[in-house]
């Protein structure tokens, strides 16, 4: 993801508006395609555990679950 100013300053009352944000190409490619391997994407720690961890190969399953790979 990029992010750049937005169309107003930050201290003019408009927070949605003072900057904006952009998938990179890589961001559109795991979006549309998914990860190839579980180091694509960052770790995300949830419920006292760590999805997408290599150490500890936790992924959140389409329905909610998480599932041990």
């Amino acid at each position: 993801m990029e992010r750049a100013p937005g169309p107003k300053p930050p201290d003019a009352g408009y927070p949605m508006l003072s900057e904006v944000y952009r998938l990179t190409e890589r961001g559109m490619r795991l979006r549309d395609k998914g990860l190839d391997r579980l180091t694509d994407a960052p770790s995300l720690a949830i419920a006292g555990t760590e999805a997408y961890s290599p150490s500890s190969p936790w992924v959140l399953l389409e329905d909610g679950r998480l599932a041990r790979l």
